[in-house]
């Protein structure tokens, strides 16, 4: 994750660090759960960029 990590912070257009965590802790479920199920096909849905604090909204408080 952390090549993937400097490759989004090189190149943030080109790479979907969400997508690729998504897929990494999906691949990481099915290796570990006794039933071999991944994350829920919703799971995407939980934390939105809306509820993301950034450096501008920090700077601004």
């Amino acid at each position: 994750m952390d090549g993937i990590q400097l490759q989004w912070a090189l190149d943030p257009t080109r790479v979907d660090m969400a997508a690729r965590m998504r897929a990494y802790l999906d691949r990481l479920l099915r290796s570990i759960t006794v039933s071999g199920t991944g994350l829920p096909s919703d799971a995407h849905t939980g934390l939105t960029r809306a509820h993301v604090r950034t450096d501008s909204d920090v700077r601004a408080d």
